[in-house]
């Protein structure tokens, strides 16, 4: 097996409370300080920005309108699930 080169991340001048604060949970997780970053970092990369979930959302709603759907309105969506449980209708 060889070593393969992953990149680095060096992040300087961090406030002491910022690391104390890493180091204890850190060590409450049972992880190495390093090990617990890297697990942040890959968590918050893994999660989408709000550009990205907005993105996401667009291309949902194009591809439910492109198939011949059509939005309905919350009174409609009201109306829809009461039918479903088998409620009356508010009068």
């Amino acid at each position: 097996m060889h070593n393969v080169s992953m990149p680095n991340i060096l992040i300087r001048s961090v406030p002491e409370q910022v690391h104390s604060l890493l180091a204890a949970r850190a060590k409450a997780a049972g992880l190495s300080l390093q090990q617990f970053c890297l697990a942040e970092l890959e968590r918050l990369a893994s999660a989408r920005t709000a550009e990205e979930a907005v993105q996401h959302i667009r291309a949902g709603l194009s591809d439910y309108l492109e198939a011949g759907f059509e939005p309905i309105g919350p009174n409609d969506a009201v109306a829809a699930i009461r039918e479903i449980r088998g409620e009356l209708p508010d009068e």
